[in-house]
Parts: structure tokens; C-alpha cells; sequence
């Protein structure tokens, strides 16, 4: 509950998965934790038992009210592994992917790949199609497609190096494959290795028996174009991990949970091609407490008034600051 309500304070769109909704009751209530949004889809499985208490599927998308969002229409995974919403944000055609590719083995990976490549087909979104529209995605592709910048594996117990058939995890040629054919539909490349080629970061980390290992098998992918040009344009993305604080106040609570073992992508967008304006100059209070300081303002503001000028004429921004601060003093 504390995180998703810190997620609803620093973002806009949110896509999450795993959510372990079984039903309506549980997804209200998952929606009362994230005050402030507009719209609320998902994409909960049905009739899917839990093990060890959460059943590892179950997507939804959060848009906040700050965001000008219209005319959504979604499109669910009966299976709770992926949601598509296509929609207008501030009167622009776009896309909004969730996916959580299935890990079974490299078969079942390439298959569910395939499977939301065929739905955006049925939907009427061809390549063309996709390739006019904003497209956001974000992913847990549970695979690795650069395994040296990638994934990094760590040591056994014993200090030995760990032996190679333990890293298959992440080895799925045939589900990367499928991926990057739905990339290539939509249109989208891979916004952390777009802005940081060379960079090494994870987003998971697993700890198994007797080995550790860590791999950026999350991703966030948007629309090729929105990389140049005007608005709308990325122009950041973070990994995000919980913070002592952060956890503090998960135990504080009276959480018992773990938080999950994988990070959170932060992806900015921006959608106006007009400069923030810079904020008005504004002189510390403090420094009013520094006689010598107030003696040379008064000094500034008898030069300024001596030349003909009062506090009402138009000045510099900073002279009439001055001329105004020292009036009061």
C-alpha cells in the first residue's frame, strides 16, 4: 500500500504486474491505495489459484487525473499477461502496453510473444497503424537480449565461480526473437539502452540456492521517433529500488512482505515543446539579518532613488526587490 501510494505521487501512467487480483473486491481495493487517478484497467486472470498465497499473474494501468486522457478502449489477456490500452493523451492517438512475457521455457515464451503480436493484429493494429501512434511499453520481458551488458552473475557460497548450466535462466533465443518481431510491429526500441548504450544496470536480482545473479529483465520501450524532434520526447528513464526509508516505513505498517525483487522503470516524457519559464530571482530573507548587508542595500536603494526612479517604476527584477525589501526593513 505505502509504495503503490508513492508511485501514484511521481508518475502519471502506471503499469503494473504480478498484481495477484482474483477479483473485483480485491481490485478496488488495490485501486483505493493510489489516490488521484482518472481511470483505473486490468487485466486479472480468472479462476486462478494462489501458491504461497499470490497467484504471479495480473496486470493494470493507473492514469492519474493530471494527465488529459480520452477515448481508451482496452484490450485484457484472459491469462493476466498482458494489457493493451489504446487512448488519446492530450489529444494525441497512443498506445499503452503492459507486458509480463511468460518464463516457462523458451517454447512457452516465444508462444506468448506470438500470442499479443496476433491480438494487436485482430485489434486492427497493423504495423502501420502502431507505427502512427505514441506507443509506451513497459515490460517484464524475462529475458536478456545483450547478455554481457545484461547480466552479471555472482559467486557461490563456497567463493568458486558458478558452473554454467546454473544460467539458463535468462538464455531464450527464441522468446528474444519473438520479442524483437514485436517490437519491430510497434515500432518502439528500448529506452535505457537507446540512452545509454555502454551502461550496466539490473533490474532483478536473484538469489538462488547456492548462486546469485543480476539482469535487466525489465524494459521500457517507446516509439522510435520520440527519441528526435518535437514533443512528444523521453528524455529520461531510471531504475528505481526501494529505499531504507522506503522499507522503514513498509515495517513500520506492519508489513511482513518482501518488496519485490525486481526494480521499477521511471520513464519521462515530455510533451510540450515550450520552455519552462525560469523562476523569478528572489533574494534570501536571511541575509536581511546581516547589518552590513542591509547598509549596502540601503546604499543600492538611495543610488536607485536618487536617479529619479521609486519602488512602483519599472526596475530590474532584482533592483526592485531591493528597492522593496529595504522599504521594509
Amino acid at each position: 500500500k505505502y509504495l503503490l501510494h508513492k508511485s501514484c505521487l511521481i508518475s502519471d501512467i502506471r503499469v503494473f504486474a504480478e498484481t495477484g487480483c482474483i477479483n473485483e473486491n480485491e481490485e478496488r481495493q488495490w485501486a483505493q491505495d493510489c489516490p488521484g487517478c482518472s481511470h483505473v484497467f486490468w487485466a486479472t486472470p480468472q479462476d486462478t489459484p494462489r501458491t504461497n498465497g499470490h497467484t504471479g499473474r495480473g496486470m493494470a494501468i493507473f492514469i492519474s487525473k493530471r494527465i488529459p486522457f480520452q477515448d481508451a478502449r482496452v484490450f485484457r489477456d484472459p491469462d493476466g499477461r498482458y494489457i493493451i490500452v489504446r487512448c488519446r493523451i492530450h489529444n494525441r492517438e497512443t498506445l499503452i502496453v503492459g507486458l509480463h512475457a511468460d518464463n516457462t521455457d523458451d517454447t512457452a515464451q516465444q508462444a506468448y510473444y506470438n500470442r499479443v503480436l496476433n491480438r494487436l493484429r485482430d485489434e486492427g493494429l497493423d504495423k502501420d497503424t502502431c507505427h502512427a501512434l505514441d506507443v509506451h511499453v513497459v515490460a517484464d520481458c524475462n529475458n536478456v537480449e545483450n547478455r554481457p551488458l545484461d547480466y552479471a552473475r555472482g559467486r557461490a557460497k563456497d567463493g568458486s565461480r558458478q558452473p554454467t548450466d546454473t544460467m539458463t535462466e535468462t538464455l531464450r533465443p527464441l522468446g528474444v526473437a519473438a520479442l524483437q518481431r514485436l517490437r519491430q510491429h510497434l515500432g518502439v526500441v528500448d529506452v535505457f539502452r537507446q540512452m545509454h548504450p555502454r551502461k550496466r544496470e539490473f533490474t532483478r536480482r536473484h538469489q538462488g540456492e547456492n548462486f546469485e545473479s543480476r539482469s535487466r529483465l525489465d524494459r521500457s520501450m517507446n516509439s522510435e521517433r520520440m527519441f528526435h524532434g518535437n514533443a512528444p520526447r523521453v528524455y529520461s528513464v531510471e531504475h528505481i529500488w526501494p529505499t531504507d526509508s522506503d522499507l522503514a516505513a513498509l515495517r513500520s505498517a506492519g508489513s511482513s512482505s518482501k518488496y519485490s525483487d525486481h526494480a521499477a522503470i521511471l520513464t519521462s516524457t515530455r510533451y510540450s515543446n515550450t520552455k519552462r519559464p525560469k523562476k523569478p530571482w528572489r533574494m534570501p530573507l536571511s541575509m536581511l539579518a546581516n547589518k552590513a548587508t542591509v547598509d549596502e542595500l540601503r546604499k543600492i536603494r538611495n543610488e536607485t532613488l536618487a536617479e529619479g526612479a521609486t519602488a512602483d517604476d519599472e526596475l530590474p527584477p532584482a533592483s526592485a526587490t531591493i528597492v522593496r525589501l529595504v522599504e521594509r526593513t
